[in-house]
């Protein structure tokens, strides 16, 4: 297990000719337009550290944007670059390609001190798959790296679990990742309890690792948005036309059926849209032919009955569509009654910032993390993959 003195940071770093910063770009977009550029902002303490530090020294910004499948311009970080350029106050380069002659030659000849955003790479499906050749010719391009990028430190990404190993000796814990560290081994090594999870979202499929994990640290989850109806579903409740992942069904009921099973809380009504378009609230079973939306009055109270004795709140995921009212209500009460609660509540996650950030709640918490995946896992295990190569 890397300890958190062990983390190589910024003071310790060699002012070298160029420096590959691997950051969290990740940002909500549409149509080409930055939602919310709050991880954008997260990394700029790293960038002016390192343009103070060492003024010669280029900086490569490497990163990724969405899932795509292959190239597509509709997840370019172009808007990105333009956005760093105003937050900044200066010049940012930006390079079409991640790897390849374009993007050597574009740092090779940037003045000494410059700033240089590599295309998403994730356009690169050697990527996703941890593939070494891809993080060597990355490596290619600079002389230290810095991982910045907490949110992905849990992948086997080639940039994020690979790239590092290249750089033995001089591979670097950058600001954002440190102070995440930080705060997540103060809080989460021996949390105050009752600790309590609140986990929203759409998938289960993809926060199931997520609750496994959850249920055996925490005292109570409650799990609200779409995904609390496959396990309403696996319970046998009626959930109207409302969307569960049926290839998920049994995995649900034999977690509902586990030792732990009795942790998890689940909506006990919601506000649904019939299909007419009519919004009313519902207790189960549903009517036909409704799909639920948010959670109900009934479940913000029992919701927050479960969070008024708590002393340490974890929060990833939406409870409902906060983008369209009124479905934002559920998510929104919580939020308002977390403000005034004396307890260390942390929430994390993209879409779990851009919910808070909407819904103008950041007041209600003791720190945002960037992570979601990230930050549970090391909340589980006191440890990332990746954290090796930035220890002594």
């Amino acid at each position: 297990m890397t300890q958190l003195n062990e983390l190589k940071t910024l003071a310790k770093m060699p002012c070298e000719e160029t420096v590959l910063l691997r950051v969290d770009l990740n940002v909500p977009t549409k149509d080409g337009v930055i939602l919310d550029d709050s991880k954008i902002r997260a990394c700029l303490p790293t960038i002016e550290f390192l343009h103070a530090k060492c003024r010669d020294t280029k900086i490569v910004l490497l990163s990724h944007l969405g899932r795509p499948d292959g190239g597509d311009d509709k997840l370019s970080l172009k808007p990105v670059q333009e956005r760093l350029e105003e937050l900044l106050g200066r010049e940012v380069l930006f390079c079409k390609e991640s790897i390849g002659p374009e993007p050597k030659f574009l740092i090779h000849q940037a003045k000494p001190g410059s700033l240089i955003l590599l295309e998403n790479l994730r356009f690169y499906p050697e990527e996703k798959k941890g593939d070494f050749n891809f993080a060597k010719q990355l490596s290619e391009l600079g002389d230290v790296y810095i991982n910045d990028a907490f949110a992905v430190s849990h992948r086997n990404d080639a940039s994020v679990a690979v790239l590092p190993e290249l750089f033995p000796k001089m591979s670097f814990a950058g600001f954002l990742l440190d102070k995440e560290i930080l705060l997540l081994t103060r809080t989460f090594k021996k949390p105050e309890q009752p600790f309590i999870a609140i986990i929203g979202g759409s998938k289960l499929s993809s926060k199931l690792p997520l609750i496994e994990s959850l249920i055996e640290k925490a005292d109570t989850v409650i799990i609200g948005g779409l995904m609390a109806y496959t396990f309403l579903k696996a319970r046998g409740e009626n959930v109207g036309a409302t969307e569960v992942e049926e290839d998920f069904v049994d995995q649900a009921r034999k977690i509902l059926l586990s030792r732990d099973g009795r942790k998890i809380v689940l909506p006990v009504d919601q506000i649904v849209v019939d299909a007419d378009g009519k919004i009313f609230e519902s207790q189960f079973p549903m009517p036909e032919a409704t799909r639920a939306c948010d959670i109900g009055s009934g479940s913000v109270e029992l919701f927050k009955k479960i969070l008024s004795n708590s002393k340490t709140v974890l929060w990833n995921g939406p409870m409902g569509i906060f983008e369209q009212a009124p479905f934002e209500a559920g998510s929104k009460s919580l939020i308002q009654f977390l403000d005034g609660l004396k307890a260390t509540k942390i929430a994390g996650g993209g879409d779990t910032l851009h919910m808070v950030e909407s819904l103008q709640g950041k007041h209600a918490f003791s720190w945002l993390s960037t992570g979601g995946g990230a930050m549970v896992e090391y909340i589980t295990k006191m440890d990332l993959p990746s954290l090796k190569w930035l220890s002594e």
